[in-house]
């Protein structure tokens, strides 16, 4: 299986962007991955073998443990409105403006943690990665 990992930058989208990138084939072994930068047009191809991974800068991301309501769980249609509720407080955006991403294991842990980031700017790096054929 290969995987292609994508560095999102701190810039929108543009026609000369670049993105840092990299492909990890797990057939070749462990070698050192080779970064390389390239506008979103010119990003390797994926195939269906292929993983496409986003990663998002340190700086736009912000962590928040929470309690979540008993049940919620169970509920997950209704995960993204208490977590706007929940976070309310504590962004200093709208939290509709926000796009939030739970811990893989959310539902088994006590307080888990909501990784955060601004919805558009993560958005318009996802709709050129589409527009360049690559679903993250």
């Amino acid at each position: 299986m290969r995987t292609l990992i994508i560095q999102l930058p701190l810039a929108l989208p543009g026609s000369s962007l670049t993105y840092c990138h990299a492909v990890f084939d797990a057939e070749q072994g462990t070698a050192p991955l080779k970064k390389q930068w390239a506008t979103a047009n010119l990003l390797p191809l994926a195939d269906r073998q292929t993983e496409v991974v986003a990663l998002l800068p340190a700086t736009v991301l912000s962590w928040h443990r929470v309690d979540l309501p008993p049940g919620l769980h169970k509920q997950a249609s209704r995960l993204q409105s208490a977590l706007q509720g929940l976070l309310e407080d504590r962004v200093l955006d709208d939290p509709v403006q926000l796009h939030m991403a739970m811990q893989p294991d959310w539902s088994s842990a006590s307080r888990p943690w909501v990784a955060v980031c601004d919805r558009n700017w993560l958005g318009a790096h996802l709709q050129a990665l589409e527009q360049a054929g690559l679903t993250v």
